[in-house]
């Protein structure tokens, strides 16, 4: 099951990020729908656009999956307890990054649905704006680069109260100056993804 979802460009220069959501975990599409409504505005407030297309996909422990092969600027997967319990060691940690080969862009982000059904049932928030919010920083790593961990905000880590009640109220987004990193890299992404576009496609083509 495939389908895409436009965010429209608030200006004709700017450019779009292409962000491919794996979601292993079964995700209601309601909650999917809503949460890509809370991802989209938090990137808009930091004057980035995202074009986000979902991919709902079964996951088998004996089965190798090739995220190089994976369309799009970006690779966001939502992952099921199960798998996180081979993929990771601590139980608590709501997403991380993947790591990339030595001079390449990391492009592949992970969160953990069960982590998201624990934390809307701490801050009284819903699945879509929790999960939503948690994908947004994913990404804001790939984007920020190293260091991208702030004292407050959407990038602290772990969250504190204060970005609790702040998912809740739908206000938990980027600083001037990470927004600033953001426009940047979403032009540097998607600028290197044409070159290779147009260089795979060969001359006269």
């Amino acid at each position: 099951m495939r389908y895409l979802v436009f965010l429209l460009p608030l200006a004709a220069s700017a450019q779009v990020l292409n962000v491919t959501v794996l979601d292993y975990a079964s995700v209601p599409p309601a909650t999917l729908a809503a949460a890509r409504e809370v991802f989209t505005s938090i990137y808009r407030k930091a004057g980035g656009q995202v074009q986000w297309t979902v991919e709902t996909r079964v996951w088998r422990p004996d089965q190798t999956v090739r995220l190089a092969d994976v369309p799009g600027d970006i690779v966001l997967r939502i992952c099921t307890e199960e798998m996180a319990k081979s993929l990771v060691r601590k139980e608590t940690i709501l997403g991380y990054v993947q790591p990339s080969a030595e001079r390449e862009l990391a492009r592949v982000a992970t969160v953990f649905y069960h982590r998201v059904e624990d934390l809307k049932a701490a801050t009284g928030s819903t699945p879509a704006q929790v999960l939503g919010t948690a994908l947004a920083h994913e990404l804001g790593h790939l984007l920020l680069g190293k260091g991208a961990h702030s004292r407050a905000g959407i990038m602290r880590c772990p969250w504190d109260t204060q970005e609790l009640r702040a998912i809740h109220r739908g206000q938990l987004v980027f600083d001037r100056r990470q927004s600033l990193t953001i426009v940047n890299s979403i032009a540097a992404r998607t600028g290197l993804t044409m070159a290779a576009n147009a260089f795979a496609a060969g001359p006269g083509r």
